[in-house]
């Protein structure tokens, strides 16, 4: 992002012209004039901020002290539905008036970005109904009753702030859904002549998705925080919602408001992954003034990452945020921290080691351990995408006390000598904090500083993550296969139904995926995953070189090819990783005992 500070303000001079990353942490001492940069950055009468060639237009400053979540906290059926036959109201006109002014004319296929958008906005809720109304059931704009407007509207979407959300209507609205669909099953089953419509529980999660407050509480969880959201669950529908949080120490409810400071700015990041989950992006440039000063240390970690990881890499928000403490300039990416001189109002990028120098300078006695960071180099450049999405996913059960920086060779060829040599050096050369992990290849073996993954167990990392079950799963999750493709007859048809898979079906599902990939079932060997399941594989697959195998299981289910996120060679891989993110109970314990030894030397 380019800034161009058009007209001074406070203490920064006009003319200042800088280059930011799309997630980056300003520091320096105090005086130096953060607040007065962010307020200036804010202000587009005060300054330019251009990304990729555009000028940016939705620009939020959130001030100090003031990350706090933004929730709606009661809501009742009839709130609901006067706000959805509000929304109606509006488009059923528009559509009338339409149909009015152009009688002997087609409905055309642009009528939402030409007609429709204009009047609303592209992501009003109305006219994502509509949107999600074609898409789904293939009819036009004016086949849409008010009912079919119920199905497909999302009156909770909050498009300016990533921190807010009207749970408590989300929450009850979903509980009507479910209790509606409900209601029609049964009066289906009882007035079989009146052909009453319904969807069968699978097809209701397809179509609305989990409950909310499961989603909600499960990112809780992740968090830390000791709350849960109260569930509306079976309570009667016809009745008002009040939202609270559950303390799950001492069981008081709660309400979001009497939070501490911390536990607020950390409820709004939970806030921000359900949001980006749900609606996708709400502001191009978001500018936070030291959203880490309410936070205990332990928390710095999470509020970098979910900046960095949800709101920046899966929301596409750029990010500035300010700061003064030392530890969260420890936890930072590489190039992402910039220090102001308080002088010339100039931003360095400079290193976290830098910067922790700055923030501590006249204090002899503070410093910032960076004896928690690991320098771990791996085989080459997609390994390095790899293990770094393992550790991502596997971290979330093991917890290691370290932050790993997964980082390729620089020779330009994949191989485990370059790993070992580079590691040898920095070792001698006294930095204790750097590893390395090769692949197996059926002859390597650890040493002090070179751990091997699946050492006597597996080839290479290409074989745990194109391990039969998630190959499986990939195929069934895209529709290519079904369990019944590979040996189960037990009913099972969805994907998210592999959660409820038993030791004996997986094993079914492997034998069959290897048997069509041409292996023998002889010379087994046990495998056991994080979930505690023993599986059995053969000794050929065990050993079977990494590269050949990919391209083997390619062959005989070209479908996989159609998977790949991108036409390189980690295209296939990085898509079966989303599916292990799905299902990290069956991943083989050697990845994460691996990860466990650099933790506990």
């Amino acid at each position: 992002m380019k800034v161009l500070i058009k007209s001074a303000h406070k203490s920064i001079p006009k003319e200042l012209y800088f280059t930011l990353p799309s997630f980056s942490i300003i520091t320096g001492l105090n005086g130096s004039g953060k607040t007065h940069l962010l307020e200036a950055m804010a202000n587009p009468q005060l300054s330019e901020l251009t990304i990729e060639g555009q000028t940016a237009q939705n620009i939020s400053l959130i001030p100090y002290n003031s990350l706090t979540p933004q929730i709606t906290e009661a809501s009742d059926n009839s709130s609901i539905i006067d706000t959805i036959q509000m929304y109606w109201s509006d488009i059923s006109h528009h559509l009338s008036m339409w149909a009015v002014s152009n009688p002997s004319t087609a409905l055309p296929e642009n009528i939402i970005e030409d007609y429709l958008a204009p009047a609303f906005g592209t992501e009003s809720p109305g006219v994502v109904a509509v949107k999600r109304f074609i898409k789904h059931t293939g009819k036009k704009a004016t086949d849409m009753g008010l009912e079919d407007f119920h199905n497909f509207i999302d009156i909770t979407y909050s498009k300016e702030n990533l921190f807010a959300s009207q749970c408590a209507m989300a929450f009850k609205d979903y509980q009507r859904r479910r209790f509606k669909n409900e209601v029609s099953e049964y009066l289906s089953a009882k007035y079989p002549a009146r052909n009453i419509s319904y969807l069968s529980q699978e097809d209701f999660s397809e179509v609305f998705g989990p409950p909310p407050w499961e989603l909600m509480n499960q990112v809780l969880e992740t968090s830390g925080l000791p709350y849960r959201f109260n569930d509306p669950g079976e309570d009667d529908p016809e009745l008002p919602y009040t939202l609270r949080l559950i303390n799950q120490i001492n069981g008081r409810l709660t309400s979001a408001s009497e939070l501490s400071s911390g536990e607020k700015v950390i409820l709004a990041l939970v806030l921000a992954i359900y949001n980006t989950g749900e609606s996708g992006t709400k502001n191009k440039v978001i500018l936070l003034d030291e959203p880490d000063a309410p936070l205990h240390p332990n928390f710095s970690k999470m509020l970098i990452d979910t900046i960095k990881e949800i709101i920046v890499g899966k929301s596409g928000v750029t990010v500035v945020m300010t700061t003064h403490s030392p530890t969260t300039v420890a936890l930072a990416p590489e190039n992402s921290i910039f220090d102001l001189d308080r002088s010339s109002k100039h931003l360095t990028m400079v290193s976290g080691h830098r910067a922790v120098q700055v923030l501590t300078k006249g204090i002899p006695h503070l410093r910032v351990s960076y004896e928690n960071r690991r320098q771990i180099f791996v085989e080459g450049r997609y390994d390095v995408e790899y293990y770094s999405y393992l550790f991502q996913i596997i971290n979330r059960d093991n917890r290691f006390n370290y932050t790993p920086i997964f980082v390729e060779p620089h020779s330009g060829d994949t191989n485990c000598s370059d790993v070992i040599a580079i590691v040898k050096k920095l070792r001698e050369s006294g930095n204790d904090l750097a590893w390395g992990i090769i692949d197996y290849d059926n002859n390597n073996k650890s040493s002090d500083s070179i751990l091997v993954l699946g050492e006597n167990k597996r080839y290479a990392i290409d074989n745990y993550i194109l391990d039969p079950i998630f190959i499986c799963l990939a195929l069934i999750r895209t529709r290519k296969k079904t369990y019944y493709d590979f040996g189960l007859s037990t009913g099972k048809t969805s994907y998210t139904e592999a959660s409820n898979l038993r030791n004996d079906e997986c094993q079914i599902m492997i034998n069959s995926f290897l048997i069509q990939c041409g292996f023998d079932l002889i010379n087994l060997e046990t495998v056991h995953w994080e979930n505690g399941f023993k599986l059995e594989y053969p000794g050929k697959f065990i050993q079977y070189q990494g590269h050949d195998y990919e391209k083997l299981i390619t062959t005989t289910f070209a479908a996989l090819m159609g998977l790949r996120k991108n036409n390189r060679e980690s295209g296939l891989k990085l898509a079966i990783l989303d599916i292990i993110d799905d299902f990290r109970g069956f991943i083989p314990v050697e990845i994460s005992q691996t990860l466990r030894l650099i933790q506990n030397t």
